[in-house]
């Protein structure tokens, strides 16, 4: 009978933690429901921050090819300057805003300028049909904002989650190449 006993208080003593176990995982009711109200706004802001970062990166990136491609036809061909008139394929600021499509630059964004060799490249001017430039010179191209302030104008996605919907961060994009 001590045997039986023992091994009854034993049973019991192994049954004890194991509803303790079952009791603590049940919890209160809408205890998950409230954890996941606390935790769920975080999690999408991380989400949205992530997703925005890539977007960041993306249109930095097209902004830098952009100018880039705009100062190369510039180099190449440096008679031709930004008429926002016409759409000519021969145009630097055409060449960019054909490059920076995705993100809506128009000819207005594009700041084309020629700098002197003879000047030291000090101060570069805007470059018109009237301007001689020469092997060595430089081509400058610059993305403006729509206010006319050097950089692109990025709104990131988390600033409207947040509610603060004036957040802006510039992307600047500026290429120069020696006329060749």
């Amino acid at each position: 009978m001590g045997r039986e006993l023992a091994a009854a208080g034993a049973e019991a003593s192994i049954q004890q933690p194991r509803q303790m176990v079952v009791r603590i995982s049940r919890g209160s009711p809408g205890q998950s429901l409230v954890e996941f109200a606390l935790v769920m706004p975080v999690f999408l802001t991380l989400i949205f921050g992530v997703f925005d970062f890539g977007r960041y990166a993306y249109a930095q990136a097209v902004l830098d090819n952009a100018v880039r491609e705009g100062a190369r036809h510039g180099m190449m061909q440096p008679t031709h300057t930004n008429n926002a008139a016409s759409a000519d394929p021969d145009n630097v600021a055409f060449k960019v805003t054909a490059a920076a499509k995705v993100l809506g630059l128009g000819a207005n964004n594009v700041r084309v300028q020629c700098a002197a060799a003879s000047n030291n490249f000090a101060t570069p001017a805007a470059c018109t049909s009237g301007v001689n430039t020469a092997i060595g010179d430089q081509v400058v191209v610059t993305i403006l904002g729509s206010d006319g302030a050097d950089g692109f104008q990025f709104r990131p996605l988390v600033s409207y989650v947040i509610g603060s919907v004036g957040v802006e961060i510039r992307l600047r994009a500026r290429s120069a190449m020696v006329i060749s």
